[in-house]
């Protein structure tokens, strides 16, 4: 637990702080007051601070000497202060003495906690205090659209942020080997700035902002710079950068910076692209009634049913595609269409579960040359994401997601519901009446379901022998494999392979390989 210390020569505000903040709930055990620069300076001699939040204007001792002599005897304390519009010279040399961040009155309650955790963040991480807190903190803000455009006109005098250029663009550099990205951020940063006015942010360590500002961005020339950077600088191959839409004036920043994220998704998903503009993501060629189709694919009952229908509504629209390059715009925007719908119904904090694993278990789309290799990877895709939505939003509970995967994980072994319930300690019962319930079918149906679509793609793809292909999804029985074969689909496998090599026979006649 921590300490905290409020300094402010007018009482009301000193109350109104303490009233307002959830001091226990981040962690603060006492909170103590002062209303002036020679009273802080007992409390802090008496007791331990941890925090403190201090007026900068106060009659005696003002808050930049209360600031300068904590600096000097407690520079570990973490230190918010607050001022009022205009006050820009207290601002500047506040800076110079390390704050957490600088607050305009009258304060906002939400920003003010907002601080409080993020200081007690850095607390807890050991990090050292420097002017870049403050910095960051504004520039994230301008870019999520956070923070008024008052505020905005009032703070960048002291960052010597310019508001007035014609365009702006966001650009997100990603990595994901867990490199220091830093390096390769810093040399992108210099040879920008001779074409821009650059400045820059790190979200962690495995991400950096670029925000950029000039009288005329061009994005094509743009991404053509950022590549010969990462080509003479020898970049990693898994270091992306993402460059979101040009923009006309300051104000609309948060709309390069939303692009910019989107274009980030999907080039982890769906292009080999070291760098990639938003301009040049893929341009719709499904039609509105698909597109809904697209979009109801997550309301189905059934993960099966999904991606059945994920299945169906690609094989509708292939017609449409007459290259490789096509048949992949088609399959990417049916994956965009169904992770937007997702993340715009799932709380914000499982967006970054859900992309990551969606690059562990899908990879990126680049991968598949072929018009058959896409259904596997439309079929991880639409799994993954289908799991995570429904057990987010209840339909699916925890335990029976986890069955759902361990099946996918595990079907060409022996699978039962009774192996899995020893495993995590359930009743076999319950688990049972719980799975048909959440998904519309019983556990060694699915487990049969999911054999049988794997075998279809092996029927598809290899040469293998009906027996081996058999064994390899988990029937030790060549005979009841057909049985069940035929009960899924209507015919048997050997029907079944010679009617998509006829299929196959047929589309490499046209222009798609």
């Amino acid at each position: 637990m921590y300490n905290a210390l409020i300094v402010d020569d007018e009482k009301s505000i000193l109350e109104n702080i303490q009233k307002a903040i959830p001091w226990e709930e981040l962690g603060i055990e006492t909170v103590f007051t002062a209303q002036n620069g020679s009273d802080a300076l007992s409390l802090l001699e008496a007791y331990h601070i941890d925090l403190l939040i201090s007026d900068i204007r106060m009659p005696g001792m003002d808050g930049l000497t209360l600031l300068k002599h904590v600096r000097d005897v407690y520079p570990n304390i973490r230190c918010i202060l607050l001022s009022a519009y205009g006050e820009f010279e207290y601002a500047r040399t506040a800076l110079t003495l390390g704050i957490e961040n600088y607050l305009l009155k009258p304060l906002s309650v939400e920003e003010l906690i907002a601080s409080i955790q993020k200081s007690l963040d850095n607390l807890a991480q050991s990090k050292h205090i420097d002017q870049n807190l403050f910095h960051d903190n504004i520039l994230l803000r301008w870019i999520t659209g956070t923070i008024s455009e008052d505020e905005l006109v009032e703070r960048t005098p002291v960052l010597n942020i310019n508001l007035y250029s014609r365009n702006y663009s966001v650009i997100l550099l990603h990595q994901s080997q867990h490199h220091n990205l830093l390096p390769l951020s810093s040399k992108l940063e210099t040879e920008l700035k001779k074409d821009y006015t650059v400045y820059s942010l790190a979200q962690d360590n495995d991400n950096r902002i670029l925000i950029l500002a000039s009288h005329e961005i061009n994005a094509i020339r743009l991404c053509r710079q950022v590549q010969h950077v990462f080509d003479t600088a020898n970049a990693s191959k898994d270091v992306i950068a993402a460059v979101g839409s040009v923009i006309s004036g300051s104000a609309e920043l948060s709309r390069s910076y939303s692009d910019a994220k989107s274009t980030l998704q999907y080039a982890k998903l769906f292009s080999s692209m070291q760098v990639i503009a938003f301009e040049e993501t893929f341009t719709s060629r499904i039609n509105p009634l698909s597109q809904s189709r697209v979009q109801n694919i997550l309301a189905s009952d059934t993960v099966e049913a999904a991606i059945s229908s994920g299945k169906i509504l690609f094989d509708d629209l292939f017609n449409l595609a007459s290259t490789s390059r096509e048949v992949h715009d088609l399959a990417s925007e049916i994956g965009a269409t169904i992770i937007a719908k997702a993340m715009d119904e799932l709380p914000q904090g499982t967006f970054s579960q859900l992309n990551a694993t969606l690059s562990e278990r899908c990879g990126p789309l680049a991968q598949y040359p072929e018009k058959t290799s896409y259904y596997t990877w439309l079929e991880t895709l639409i799994t993954e994401t289908w799991l995570l939505y429904h057990s987010q939003t209840g339909s699916i509970s925890p335990i029976v997601s986890q069955a759902l995967r361990y099946i996918k994980e595990n079907f060409s072994a022996s699978v039962s519901i009774k192996e899995f319930c020893n495993q995590f300690d359930i009743n076999a019962s319950y688990l049972g009446y719980l799975f048909k319930t959440e998904t519309g079918v019983f556990f060694n149906d699915y487990v049969s379901q999911v054999r049988i679509n794997n075998a279809m793609l092996l029927l598809e793809n290899t040469h293998k022998k009906i027996a081996e292909i058999a064994e390899r999804v988990g029937f030790s029985n060549v005979s009841y494999f057909i049985k069940c074969f035929r009960g899924h689909t209507g015919i048997s496998p050997a029907k079944y392979r010679q009617n998509k090599l006829a299929e196959s026979a047929t589309l490499q006649k046209g222009t798609f390989k």
